[in-house]
């Protein structure tokens, strides 16, 4: 549904403020323009803006909340926001997300379950084919050069809210905060870089990397870490390195191969794959796992 129907049928205030916490020191903050109507954050290592419904709004610092106020919420309304996070870069970024309802009376302060509206967050990686659900508090969500992550919010108040709430107003709160990863440019490598890349069940595929432009580093120190959904429940992660015989290194290229047959995944699941050296996340990038197939895209 579009904003201007939700401001309609919802009397919805629409607003969006963005702050974003850049942790890459003297950064400018600039203001795109969204000629489709839609709000669209887009943020860089140097440069942040967004606009909502063709309206530039600037930022002259480096932090700050993304804030979307509401009032006059009837019991039982609800509704869907959705923005972009682009990074335009040349380098991978990793940012924290934080979730939340600020600024109102009830029923926005989570006091009591079955007046307070109600909020989740989501972002997906494939254009919303995937939607992965988010809490506050979620970090290392991994941003890669060109990379874009589409955002929606869903709220709604309860049906057995007061009438007296709709007089009531409040806000619903992100704060993102991020970090250019040592500026690596490149990290990862064709077929894993391709934008909107999938692996399907049964296949495999080379994960390659580079480290070009990170600061010398001792062999042992390089590891490969894909972390996700285990079959069956919980997390799994593995990890790929020279010390366990899983990473081929050819100078400054490094290479894992990857196969669902020997490293169980979950069809739909989401998965996470980074580049450390020691301690350091030196790039990462998202990737979703797709039905049977006899390829990786």
């Amino acid at each position: 549904m579009s904003l201007a129907r939700y401001k309609v049928w919802m009397l919805l205030s629409l607003l969006i403020v963005l702050v974003l916490g850049l942790f890459t020191g003297g950064a400018t903050l600039g203001a795109l323009r969204d000629s489709t109507g839609e709000g669209k954050i887009i943020f860089t290592a140097g440069e942040l803006g967004i606009a909502v419904e063709n309206e530039e709004i600037r930022f002259t610092e480096a932090t700050g909340t993304v804030s979307l106020p509401i009032d006059r919420l009837a019991p039982g309304d609800r509704g869907t926001e959705t923005f972009q996070l682009r990074n335009h870069k040349a380098a991978d970024l990793k940012y924290e997300i934080r979730g939340g309802v600020a600024n109102g009376p009830i029923p926005f302060t989570g006091v009591d379950p079955a007046q307070d509206l109600r909020v989740s967050y989501a972002y997906s990686t494939d254009q919303g084919k995937t939607w992965i659900s988010i809490t506050p508090g979620t970090r290392d969500i991994f941003l890669a050069a060109k990379e874009i992550h589409y955002y929606k919010i869903n709220y709604q108040i309860p049906l057995s809210a007061d009438n007296r709430y709709q007089q009531a107003s409040g806000a619903l709160q992100l704060v993102f905060h991020a970090e250019s990863l040592q500026q690596q440019a490149g990290c990862f490598l064709p077929p894993f870089a391709n934008n909107q890349f999938a692996l399907h069940q049964g296949s495999a595929v080379p994960i390659k990397f580079q480290l070009k432009d990170v600061k010398p580093h001792p062999e042992g120190d390089v590891r490969l870490e894909i972390t996700g959904p285990a079959v069956g429940g919980g997390t799994v992660s593995y990890t790929f390195s020279r010390e366990n015989g899983t990473l081929d290194r050819n100078g400054n290229h490094y290479q894992a191969g990857f196969s669902t047959r020997d490293y169980p995944v979950v069809t739909d699941g989401v998965y996470k794959a980074v580049v450390y050296t020691g301690s350091t996340a030196v790039c990462g990038k998202e990737f979703a796992v797709r039905q049977q197939g006899n390829r990786a895209n």
